[in-house]
């Protein structure tokens, strides 16, 4: 699994003028305080939702090139921002790219209603450029900037599940990408969609006018020829009630061999169109669809799984609350000739049944379900057949043990 690595890391760090187009920006190094001089040169037009408009007439650009995968959080809330010795009135842009086909990653302007500096934390791939473009929309006086680092730990094992509970592993670990550059693309909420005062969290593509090819695309897994991957995602439509945009979504599923959308797609294991809102607005985590698909790669190596919203304009949102991908060994793996739990039928819908060997003591055999968290959802004396019709759709483990031995196998119910 995934971790989340609360190091703070500082790196040696180089001072320089700032310069005053984007071509000309000064590079400097994450880590200790930056003095920006007037702002007066050429500014951003690529404005990647930053508040309060375009109304800027100068910026001053800076630039560093991420030394490590992780957060960088880059702030002017310092004590010698006070209005009279560095500006207390700051806005700020963050892209990837080169600079003539700058990618938005991040943008912010006032941290509070009484605080106008600004702080503002994005993922950096590392070997990445990221270019930023402090702007005069408020004040063309000169402030500093500091800036930090938080490693993230993006390495993948099975059982894998993702959340989206944490900026670092959204946007250090995954990839979004816009396509068609229609302004919309996948960002990470935490919001109160129930009214329970506890945040739902997931990922969701933007509601824009234009037909949209947003791509999400996951940190890379080592699959193994012969095994079976099983990816199970959960999902639903939400309108957007407020521009009479109705949820009309498209989600394509896909299995590439690298992290962008122009790599070789291996396979498209999921296609759902015509995606509506299911549920009220309250109830659009529980109302949810829970979809699986598998994906049995012919030779080992690198691989990652895309969710592509290519929807058509004036469209609602996709919601994506989780996914998880396991690992289902092959016949070599598990030697079929040793192996004495079957499960009949898998995937499974309302019941299922269980062959076991002879060398069972079935008057003492327990069986146990757990989800893939790890959290035991039943335990049941041994019988030939069991109902589930009350499970939840998902990926389940089942293991059966008589306190001697014990055997586990993954059941799908749908």
């Amino acid at each position: 699994m995934k971790k989340f690595l609360f190091l703070l890391f500082s790196i040696m760090f180089t001072l320089g003028f700032s310069q005053d187009n984007c071509a000309a920006a000064v590079t400097f190094t994450v880590g200790s305080n930056v003095t920006v001089g007037t702002i007066n040169g050429t500014p951003e037009t690529l404005m990647c939702g930053v508040p309060n408009g375009s109304t800027q007439s100068a910026a001053e650009w800076y630039k560093f090139v991420a030394s490590a995968t992780g957060m960088v959080t880059v702030t002017t809330d310092l004590p010698i921002n006070d209005g009279t010795t560095g500006s207390d009135d700051t806005r700020f842009v963050v892209y990837s790219g080169d600079c003539s086909s700058l990618v938005c990653v991040a943008s912010g302007d006032d941290i509070s209603s009484s605080n106008y500096l600004t702080t503002v934390s994005f993922g950096v791939q590392a070997g990445t450029t990221y270019t930023i473009a402090f702007d005069n929309r408020w004040s063309s006086s000169g402030f500093d900037f500091t800036s930090s680092f938080v490693p993230v730990d993006c390495s993948t094992s099975f059982p894998y599940s993702e959340t989206f509970n944490n900026d670092g592993e959204f946007f250090a670990c995954h990839k979004q990408f816009d396509n068609n550059a229609s302004g919309t693309s996948w960002i990470r909420q935490d919001l109160d969609l129930n009214g329970d005062t506890v945040n739902e969290n997931f990922a969701t593509n933007g509601s824009g006018a234009n037909a949209e090819d947003a791509w999400l695309i996951t940190p890379a897994f080592t699959f193994t020829a012969g095994n079976e991957y099983v990816i199970t995602y959960k999902y639903n439509g939400a309108d957007n009630t407020a521009n009479s945009r109705p949820a009309n979504e498209s989600l394509l599923v896909k299995v590439l061999n690298g992290p962008t959308p122009t790599s070789t797609v291996l396979s498209t294991v999921g296609t759902h169109t015509g995606i509506v809102q299911t549920g009220a607005f309250a109830a659009l985590e529980t109302s949810a669809t829970i979809s699986t698909a598998t994906y049995a790669p012919a030779t080992s190596g690198t691989y990652h799984v895309a969710f592509q919203v290519n929807s058509p304009a004036a469209n609602g949102w996709l919601l994506l609350f989780e996914y998880s991908i396991t690992e289902q060994l092959g016949v070599e793996d598990i030697n079929a000739d040793q192996t004495q739990l079957s499960i009949y039928p898998n995937p499974v819908k309302e019941s299922f049944q269980v062959r076991i060997s002879d060398a069972y003591n079935t008057a003492k055999t327990i069986l146990t379900i757990t989800d893939l968290s790890g959290k035991v959802v039943k335990t049941l004396p041994y019988s030939e057949s069991y109902m589930v019709s009350d499970l939840a759709k998902g990926v389940y483990m089942l293991t059966i043990t008589d306190g001697t031995q014990s055997e586990s196998k993954k059941m799908i119910k749908e």
